[in-house]
């Protein structure tokens, strides 16, 4: 439907990434290692003072739930419930898979996270990362 006026229009407002401080994101992964290869998707919901992140079995249910707020990180599976001040911690813990997550809230803004090794990135004309491995992982 056309607009009827300027006052209906919606004014988008693009932030740098590094300002990126909320969102709503639903991707699907490949994790693949020497002896297993796994894929599924996530979801994850980012609001100021708390995240959600669902990860989801190749038919769309749910696997895990970490819910995270800036005092604790909590994970529920079907048969397990745990919580710690890490979120990565946690995961490796409950679901035996090394998942950065607090790396993820780099990778996905396009950003190599601060405080992990850079093993090597690539660069379009305009400065974005478009190809990086940072801590082992290949992004």
């Amino acid at each position: 439907m056309p607009w009827s006026s300027d006052d209906d229009a919606e004014v988008l407002t693009f932030l740098p990434a590094d300002q990126l401080d909320q969102w709503d994101l639903t991707a699907k992964f490949s994790i693949s290692t020497k002896d297993n290869t796994e894929s599924g998707s996530i979801r994850w919901i980012l609001n100021p003072g708390e995240e959600r992140f669902d990860v989801l079995s190749p038919t769309g249910s749910i696997v895990a739930r970490l819910t995270m707020t800036e005092f604790e990180a909590r994970l529920k599976t079907d048969d397990r419930e745990a919580v710690a001040k890490d979120p990565d911690t946690l995961f490796k813990d409950v679901m035996n898979i090394s998942l950065p997550v607090n790396a993820l809230r780099y990778w996905v803004r396009g950003l190599d996270a601060p405080n992990l090794p850079l093993e090597s990135v690539k660069k379009d004309g305009e400065g974005r990362i478009i190809q990086m491995i940072q801590d082992g992982w290949q992004l």
